[in-house]
């Protein structure tokens, strides 16, 4: 009796110890492992939060902002300024209608995306009241989302890149295609290129058509070619706005004089992008189809 007395007690304690470990993996399975697998996925700015989709929408509109032909566009503003113009970065403001607080009504400091030259977002930023400055706001990534790897991308070889444009390589080949004449009587040498070996370089104005808030655009551009016909790079034009400091009116007092006006003006720098590996400037698909149809139609 003492024997299965003994047996029974062990495996009491033994059930004890399944049943107790399996109450702690449990509770262990509800623990998060870590506080940002319950919060919004998005940027979180103070007590405002914004989608993923909001700034990259508020991104889009900043990058047309650098193109449109309009001169009554909004133009995004220098945020920090560098030696070199093409290192500049820049802000937006995101839309009012995103950023109003919980009673609807307008803040006086909204919050801004900064972004470089190729359009590529920077940071998203809120207006800290205790430092006085502009501070990132806390990224919180979508875990549910699907990697970019598993996304369809174009070939990089095939694409060409300067400031906010990107072009397939044909597209630029069709482009000149189709306005050859006005391409080839629009040319002008581009200096201190007449002594390399592949030059003279010349340039002429080829158009994007780009679509802004469902109204197409066709945004200039220059190609630079070499003395081979080969396609050596582009010029892109960005339009922006900089601070300028002016004087004040001269029949204004001492005082009012002491301190300078700051006033943003619209302005525009051209960013010249050589590429690494040149191209045909038109593909020889291009001119054996328009040859065939010129002998057809002089047949005809």
């Amino acid at each position: 009796m003492k024997s299965l007395h003994r047996i029974l007690k062990c495996q009491s304690h033994f059930l004890k110890a399944i049943i107790f470990t399996f109450l702690i993996s449990a509770n262990a399975s509800l623990i998060p492992l870590s506080a940002e697998e319950f919060m919004e996925p998005g940027y979180h700015c103070k007590k405002k939060i914004y989608s993923f989709r909001v700034i990259e929408e508020t991104r889009e509109a900043a990058c047309h902002g650098l193109i449109s032909i309009y001169e009554t566009a909004r133009r995004p503003r220098v945020y920090i300024h560098k030696n070199n113009f093409e290192d500049y970065i820049y802000e937006w403001s995101i839309p009012v209608s995103k950023s109003r607080d919980s009673e609807g009504s307008k803040r006086r400091f909204i919050e801004k995306i900064s972004f470089d030259n190729r359009c590529e977002l920077k940071d998203v930023l809120y207006y800290n009241g205790s430092t006085y400055q502009y501070e990132p706001c806390k990224k919180v990534p979508d875990v549910s989302t699907s990697t970019s790897s598993e996304v369809e991308k174009v070939p990089a070889d095939s694409l060409v890149h300067c400031g906010s444009l990107s072009w397939k390589i044909e597209e630029i080949q069709l482009g000149t295609n189709s306005h050859l004449s006005k391409f080839l009587k629009g040319r002008f040498e581009v200096k201190n290129t007449s002594s390399l070996a592949d030059g003279p370089w010349l340039r002429s104005i080829l158009r994007k058509r780009i679509t802004i808030r469902k109204i197409t655009q066709l945004v200039p551009y220059e190609v630079i070619v070499n003395n081979q016909n080969e396609v050596r790079g582009v010029i892109v034009t960005h339009h922006i706005s900089n601070k300028e400091t002016t004087a004040h009116d001269s029949n204004q007092t001492q005082s009012d004089l002491l301190t300078p006006i700051s006033t943003w003006k619209k302005d525009e720098i051209r960013l010249v992008c050589l590429f690494d590996k040149t191209f045909p400037l038109l593909s020889p698909a291009l001119i054996s189809n328009s040859s065939s149809q010129r002998k057809r139609k002089t047949r005809e």
